[in-house]
């Protein structure tokens, strides 16, 4: 049997050596990573239950609004019935609420099943923005919220233009956007909605001046159960679905969305839709039957 040297054995040694430190390295990288994940579960478990909290909170107090209400118009003889306008005022908004918060579970659930598909129209961009304006209106009346809307024509088309896309998704997807713009602003606020047509893409920007995302918030939003303010009794509702909602009905539509925000100052969401090419679906989508102009 030959003989190893000296050398020769510490070079094996230091051979096995680098092979120990290297998996050591390798150990703490995976230990890091596993502890990563394990604080992303942890995490994960928190927004859910968060959102069944929000959920559930966000279902059943405006129902019970809507069943208090209607009692105590029920109730109202004489004089007291100039209070039942007012009254069914509240009852409209507690609803309309109710519906919102609704038809973003039941899209949520739809996307996550892959059962939305790509149903074109022809939109008229002024009606659908005006109609999602008028939607949240009594949230906008409520704060005292100045809110414009420009629309930035073509030449011709002075009072209106049309656009082929979803009709349905991109108005959920404005609501959503403008509910958000809402909720940023305590009282007193401005917000903007601008829309164009450039190179055959539909443009929507809207502006707030509210309280702004900071840029580690700006990399959760689109996450499906966060809620930047994850406390259940906040002053600004959501479940957390709004911009996951956006997101995914971007994605079916082939839309882009963007985010530019300063803490303390606002938000600017700027959304960019190629027009669509008007072809027959190849599926069924129910799920915007009851999301029309009258009824939200």
């Amino acid at each position: 049997m030959k003989e190893i040297s000296n050398k020769q054995i510490l070079k094996l040694l230091k051979q096995k050596l680098d092979s120990l430190t290297l998996l050591e390295k390798q150990n703490e990288e995976l230990n890091k990573e596993l502890e990563i994940l394990n604080n992303k579960l942890e995490e994960s478990e928190s927004f859910k239950s968060h959102f069944i909290s929000n959920v559930t909170n966000e279902i059943i107090n405006p129902f019970s609004s809507v069943m208090g209400l209607s009692k105590a118009i029920m109730k109202l003889k004489g004089n007291d019935l100039q209070k039942a306008p007012s009254l069914a005022s509240l009852i409209y908004s507690e609803a309309a609420f109710l519906d919102f918060q609704l038809n973003n579970i039941f899209a949520a659930a739809k996307i996550e099943a892959g059962e939305i598909a790509f149903e074109v129209s022809t939109i008229n961009i002024s009606d659908l923005i005006e109609n999602s304006i008028k939607k949240l209106q009594h949230d906008i009346d409520k704060k005292n919220i100045e809110l414009t809307y420009k629309p930035e024509f073509t030449e011709g088309s002075e009072k209106l233009y049309y656009f082929k896309s979803d009709s349905e998704k991109l108005q959920l997807i404005v609501v959503n956007l403008l509910s958000n713009a809402i909720k940023s602003i305590d009282k007193n606020g401005k917000i903007s909605i601008n829309t164009k047509l450039d190179n055959g893409n539909l443009i929507i920007e809207i502006t707030d001046n509210g309280k702004g995302i900071n840029e580690k918030e700006k990399n959760k939003i689109f996450d499906r159960f966060t809620r930047i303010d994850t406390n259940i009794n906040s002053l600004n509702p959501g479940n957390g679905l709004g911009l996951s909602v956006v997101k995914g009905l971007l994605d079916i539509i082939e839309g882009k969305i963007d985010i530019k925000s300063t803490v303390g100052k606002g938000t600017t969401v700027t959304v960019t839709v190629p027009e669509a090419v008007d072809t027959e679906s190849v599926f069924d989508d129910d799920l915007f039957d009851d999301f029309d102009n009258e009824t939200f």
